[in-house]
């Protein structure tokens, strides 16, 4: 009896950690592409003496959503700061974000990242981090 008892908590409990490592979240990936559209960030630039923001999205079918880039100082061994987030969003297929921004003046590394999300906020692609860059800024 005791036998039959212990082989059904081994089985149970083989059936709940399959369960698990079974199971994924539906998240968004950094492959910068996903639910019929791509999207890319551009490494920060000098516009002038402003840091220059951008990134762009293309989606196959018309529908409300929202582009954005973030910018963040890079620190090693430290977190990242975001420094601003620039958005374009609309009910379309083609969303394009550029701004510039000063940041206190002085030189710092700075990189970006983005996403695509839909009316409701869910993430449709994530954009991995640009590579880094040091500028001297406003």
């Amino acid at each position: 009896m005791i036998k039959g008892k212990v082989a059904s908590l081994i089985a149970a409990a083989a059936l709940v950690a399959g369960s698990v490592a079974v199971a994924a979240p539906a998240m968004a990936d950094n492959s910068n592409s996903g639910n019929g559209c791509t999207a890319t960030v551009k490494t920060p630039s000098k516009s002038g003496n402003y840091i220059h923001v951008a990134g762009s999205a293309s989606c196959s079918a018309s529908s409300y959503r929202s582009m954005n880039v973030q910018l963040w100082h890079y620190y090693d061994l430290l977190p990242a700061a975001l420094v601003t987030t620039a958005y374009d969003s609309g009910t379309k297929t083609s969303y394009n974000v550029s701004k510039n921004v000063c940041d206190n003046g002085g030189t710092t590394t700075y990189y970006t990242n983005g996403a695509l999300e839909n009316s409701g906020g869910g993430i449709l692609v994530n954009v991995g981090g640009s590579g880094t860059i040091t500028l001297s800024h406003c």
